[in-house]
């Protein structure tokens, strides 16, 4: 079977690091690429056809729900995680229409990365902020956040 691909767009540098080093530990997912801004992403994700894109919305030029509504016009086919330090509902709903697959606070990556990407690939969306406002299927509940990375 062949890996998950990822491509990482944040415009942080650290914060890709942490991403990369939390996806290391798992055989099957393979990083692709890695995307600093909106247009950067857009152009990456057009050229390496990944499976899951890690999408960090508050990117310089264009956003990330700016950039994402561009790839998945193109590639309705490719996943979206939206990963933020934004917390709010109203930032996890825009992305639930955005057509996002998932919602991962920066902060919580260290302990919901893996688990959301697990539910991505089985074709489940990963919605923790919103389970009590949309039928999501088995979308996972958290509870306390805890430090990233």
């Amino acid at each position: 079977m062949r890996p998950f691909r990822i491509l990482i767009a944040d415009d942080y540098e650290w914060v890709r690091r942490g991403l990369r080093s939390l996806l290391a530990s798992r055989s099957d997912l393979e990083i692709c690429g890695e995307a600093v801004d909106g247009h950067d992403v857009i152009k990456k994700a057009r050229k390496s056809k990944p499976d899951l894109i890690l999408l960090d919305i508050g990117m310089p030029y264009i956003s990330g729900l700016d950039a994402g509504r561009e790839i998945l016009a193109s590639d309705p086919a490719v996943k979206i995680l939206i990963i933020t330090v934004h917390s709010h509902r109203q930032v996890a709903d825009e992305a639930w229409r955005l057509g996002a697959h998932g919602f991962l606070c920066k902060s919580d990556a260290r302990r919901d990365l893996l688990t959301a990407i697990d539910a991505v690939q089985r074709g489940e969306r990963f919605f923790p902020e919103l389970e009590h406002d949309h039928d999501t299927g088995s979308t996972l509940s958290r509870k306390a956040p805890v430090n990233a990375f």
